[in-house]
């Protein structure tokens, strides 16, 4: 009891300052990541609680109990730390008679991850969600559940446990205090078909991700991706439904897509496992000696436009063959890929695949649409309508519709020519690709590359790696250029692909990037000598749209601008190795609501700032406009936040730092503080050291450097939520 009160003070307090907060300033967020309410969710839950849109922490077992109702809105993220993980079993149980009302949408789900992401293998990170109905099952009236040692069970078949809708629960699977089981990611004990489930996503858990221990509860829009044991797992009389499900299994990872019983040891318990699932996908695992449906211990179960792909085998049947002879096991409108085995007929090894099985080559499974934006699924396989290779160099107009596409080789965009790449696409380089030689998308003087995702449905370029090596990133990145002005030879050549860039149209436009996250780029060059950005901007102009962009765990820099005026809003920075911003050679555009987030003692600078080597009053001179900036540093060892250099300008507006040693490194020449053209104002900076190193002197700057604002809010990092890796920080 002490520990519900505890959790309600902790809430109601964080909502209480949020409240204050914005009553003082109508431009205040909730902070770092992504705003909102904080606090820690424990102990035992008695009465009615509700969780605003927010970040917060799981700490030990959370129970509901019976009349209280946990409500938590859309948009929340329920995080569990590596310090709780390593101290005990952390998990989310609601028990008879209490309710869970999780109702996210697709463009705000709700979220309960770990910090540690599974990083160490094994067993998963926590023991996800358990909810405890009284529908009917098959067991003794005094059963206990695996998951908690509750009671479940009852006479109510319209028994209701709350409402999951847009639920993704990741990382799951923590193993018992004993030793003895790994919990799911969603666990149902007897719970009744007025417990809502739909759009609801179970990733990469060390155990099960549904199982349905009896019960009739009905869950559609269900996604399962890389389970370490079984995506569906029903047993103890399950009767409900399952519609309109995606499961994905990693290769060689995982037992079965769908393990399915009634009861252990007796095999004709009342009532008989007998539930309705209809329009599936399974792309398998492809494991040897698994199967895409375990079935077993009398289980029934009639199963409709079910399509099955990268399978060994499709069914093994177990233990009696009456429901497949009396008609109550039978799949219809079959679609199935396999390699060895349609059906293994464990009972007597006669062939029963024409009672069982009905096939239909043309049968479509699931509609994969419904799990487009919010869904690690999406990521991963999308809608599979759409799939193909993007290589060579692209002369005419090329639209790409919404799919996953595979990026191969050094791709141009020639002058003349435009690539649009439709909203939801996911482009990926391969990791045979990676290894064979550099893999990057460029747009040339004159070309244009259209790619506007939307929050819901971003435009992601990634790789299949995803760094898992280290060292340098695994492909090129984006790079345009075009024919704005700069400040070097007319004559000059990009770095990055060694092409021609600059001139004298500030309005040119290279085309328009908007919700496009570039993930793992800094792959090396051919010859060694330096490694690409995640988006590069030679010579851009302010025709060229950017917005809603993010870099996530580049080798090399986030943005980098050679010159050009490109105007860019709300850019996203999460895990750069070297720099977070570049600009050089005159840059001369804005920068607006900028957020970038470095790992400790990983990464330079945030902002690496000169206007041309060598040639420091070099004309046009570097002299942007940066506003509402929010840097989260990596306090590294001798880094700064800013490394302002050769020449640069700049005007610094509502820019918040922390975690920093040291927040500004001066080099090269004073000219550009003392005429007043390189200015921070309302400045909130927070660092351990210095707040200003003066390399070119080492004097006391004029006091107008930097005008500090302890109020001063940042980046607005609502902007961010829902397609950025930084919201979910």
């Amino acid at each position: 009891m002490m520990k519900t009160n505890f959790l309600k003070i902790t809430l109601v307090a964080s909502l209480f300052l949020a409240a204050m907060s914005c009553s003082n300033d109508d431009d205040a967020t909730g902070g770092d990541d992504g705003g909102g309410a904080e606090g820690i969710i424990e102990g035992d839950i008695t009465e009615d609680l509700f969780l605003e849109t927010g970040n917060y922490i799981l700490r030990g077992a959370v129970k509901v109990h019976e009349n209280a109702t946990l409500t938590i809105e859309k948009g929340s993220t329920i995080t569990v730390t590596a310090e709780d993980q390593a101290a005990g079993i952390n998990l989310l149980m609601v028990l008879q008679g209490g309710k869970l009302i999780a109702e996210g949408t697709a463009s705000e789900p709700i979220v309960f991850t770990s910090e540690n992401q599974n990083a160490e293998g094994g067993s998963g990170d926590w023991g996800g969600i358990t909810l405890h109905g009284r529908a009917p099952f098959n067991g003794p009236a005094d059963s206990l559940s695996e998951a908690g040692q509750e009671p479940y069970g009852g006479n109510d078949a319209a028994d209701s446990s709350g409402s999951l809708k847009y639920v993704r629960v990741e990382y799951a699977g923590q193993a018992s205090s004993d030793g003895e089981f790994e919990f799911n990611a969603f666990s149902f004990f007897a719970c009744g078909s007025g417990t809502v489930v739909e759009y609801c996503e179970a990733f990469e858990g060390a155990d099960d991700g549904f199982e349905f221990y009896g019960g009739t509860v009905h869950a559609s829009n269900l996604s399962m991706v890389g389970m370490e044991d079984d995506s569906i797992d029903w047993d103890e009389g399950y009767t409900g439904s399952l519609t309109n499900v995606v499961i994905y299994q990693y290769d060689n990872v995982g037992d079965y897509a769908f393990e399915l019983a009634s009861r252990s040891g007796e095999f004709n318990a009342t009532p008989r496992a007998n539930a309705l699932v209809k329009d599936v996908t399974v792309r398998a695992s492809n494991r040897g000696g698994k199967a895409a449906f375990d079935l077993k211990q009398g289980t029934a179960g009639n199963f409709d436009n079910i399509v099955v792909s990268n399978a060994e085998s499709i069914i093994f049947l177990n233990d009696q063959l009456d429901q497949v002879n009396d008609g109550t096991l039978v799949f219809t409108n079959a679609n199935f890929e396999y390699s060895t085995n349609l059906v293994v007929n464990n009972v007597d090894g006669t062939d029963i695949s024409g009672t069982l099985v009905s096939q239909n080559p043309v049968a479509e499974g699931a509609d994969a649409s419904a799990f487009a934006g919010w869904s690690r699924y999406s990521e991963i396989d999308g809608t599979g309508a759409n799939t193909g290779v993007i290589e060579g160099t692209i002369t005419g107009e090329v639209f790409i519709p919404a799919g996953n596409y595979t990026l191969k080789g050094a791709v141009y965009v020639e002058d003349g020519a435009t690539l649009t790449i439709e909203k939801g696409t996911t482009i990926t380089v391969t990791a045979e690709d990676q290894l064979a030689g550099v893999n990057l998308l460029m747009v040339l003087q004159g070309g244009k590359l259209i790619a506007e995702g939307t929050a819901d449905e971003p435009i992601v370029f990634t790789s299949e790696n995803k760094n898992a090596e280290g060292g340098a990133g695994d492909w090129g990145g984006i790079t345009l250029h075009g024919r704005a002005p700069f400040n070097g030879p007319a004559d000059s050549l990009s770095e990055a692909g060694q092409q021609p860039y600059g001139g004298n149209n500030p309005s040119d436009s290279s085309g328009s990037l908007k919700y496009v996250r570039v993930e793992y780029a800094g792959q090396a060059s051919s010859d060694g000598e330096f490694e690409f950005n995640a988006f590069s901007f030679f010579a851009c102009g302010s025709g060229t749209i950017v917005e809603n962009c993010e870099a996530f765990e580049g080798a090399d820099d986030g943005f980098e601008f050679y010159g050009g005026t490109v105007e860019a809003t709300n850019l996203s920075m999460v895990g750069m190795e070297d720099d977070s911003i570049d600009w050089d050679e005159g840059y001369a555009g804005t920068l607006t609501n900028i957020v970038i987030h470095q790992y400790d003692n990983v990464g330079d600078y945030a902002f690496e700032l000169a206007s041309r080597s060598g040639e420091f009053n070099a004309s046009p001179r570097a002299n942007a406009v940066v506003k509402d900036v929010t840097v989260r540093g990596s306090n590294r060892t001798g880094k700064a936040a800013f490394d302002l250099k050769q020449g640069t300008a700049g005007h610094f507006d509502n820019i918040v730092v922390t975690n920093v040693e040291t927040v500004i490194f001066l080099n090269d020449q004073l000219d550009q503080v003392n005429d007043g053209s390189l200015v921070f104002t309302n400045a909130n900076f927070d660092y351990t050291t210095t707040e200003v190193v003066n390399n070119v002197d080492g004097s006391v700057l004029i006091s107008s450097f930097i005008t500090n604002n302890a109020s001063a809010t940042g980046a607005d990092t609502s902007a961010f939520d829902g397609w950025s890796h930084y919201a979910e920080l």
